[in-house]
């Protein structure tokens, strides 16, 4: 929460400090460039999604007490004194977070915000790590907007690298115990269809380019991380078929990812929350991450 709070005033704050017309040269006062204040134009990739934490990762026993879709978080919820939470306590302390949530749910969406709640925040922070550790980091090494980035002309070689990182990420997710159910192999498809409706400007795209076919050896991973696929919805090659609507124009092609806006201005960039993190996650589980690493 702190972050965000940070991220917005750090946003909507207009500098300046301009001498004030009066008969008092010496006085000065603080008054925005513009008296209406910043105005930020919001497209359809914007969606605030709030959730419960109660750790990283499930664990890896399966047998749920309480028949829910998905296992305990292994930190799980502790009380001020470290102890783990368990029984009506850790009830209380959930259906306290949950009231919470859906207070402040309420307040931002009567001022007009897309948002949404869920149950467990992780799986979410996953699947939007997974669109910056792959987009932010690479239209960043190129310079590109998300528009450039995915330039017709270069499609056979960034859509590659692109799915092939966030299959990687899955990966590392999967270690940690987030399953399909809460973590969707199809989320990688899903996000490369959404940021290509978004970016190019006219045309239809009926399916995955063949550019990005699975090598033999991705092709092994994407069964690792989802081998539940009927043979039916594959080409003959092994690759899912996926339908890409490109419908119109992208209402901001000049859009860049925040990293690319802070190397720009020489600014600190996300390095350890994005890819660090996943990293350190990564190590723990032994599991290879050739390109993160790069």
């Amino acid at each position: 929460m702190s972050s965000c709070v940070a991220w917005i005033m750090a946003t909507l704050t207009s500098p300046s400090v301009v001498e004030s017309r009066t008969s008092t040269p010496q006085n000065c006062s603080v008054q925005p460039i513009n008296p209406g204040g910043p105005i930020i134009e919001h497209d359809a990739l914007d969606r605030l999604v709030i959730g419960l934490y109660e750790g990283e990762g499930f664990a890896e026993n399966h047998d749920d007490p309480d028949q829910r879709p998905c296992n305990w978080y292994v930190e799980g919820l502790l009380d001020e004194d470290g102890t783990a939470l368990i029984g009506a306590a850790r009830t209380e302390k959930l259906q306290c977070g949950t009231n919470e949530m859906q207070l402040f749910l309420d307040v931002i969406t009567a001022g007009g915000c897309k948002a949404e709640a869920v149950g467990h925040i992780q799986p979410a922070r996953w699947a939007k790590n997974m669109v910056n550790g792959a987009f932010s980091t690479m239209c960043t090494l190129s310079r590109a907007s998300i528009a450039q980035f995915l330039a017709p002309d270069f499609l056979p070689h960034t859509l590659p690298a692109v799915r092939e990182t966030m299959v990687e990420m899955l990966c590392v997710a999967r270690a940690l115990g987030y399953r399909e159910a809460e973590l969707s192999a199809e989320t990688v498809d899903e996000v490369i269809s959404l940021m290509l409706q978004n970016s190019q400007s006219k045309g239809s795209v009926s399916r995955l380019p063949s550019a990005l076919k699975a090598s033999p050896a991705n092709q092994a991973t994407d069964r690792r991380i989802n081998p539940d696929v009927p043979p039916e919805d594959k080409d003959p090659d092994g690759t899912e078929v996926k339908n890409i609507g490109v419908d119109g124009p992208m209402e901001q092609p000049s859009f860049k990812p925040s990293m690319l806006i802070d190397m720009e201005r020489n600014r600190p960039i996300e390095l350890e929350p994005i890819i660090g993190a996943v990293l350190e996650r990564a190590k723990s589980k032994a599991i290879e991450t050739p390109r993160l690493d790069l």
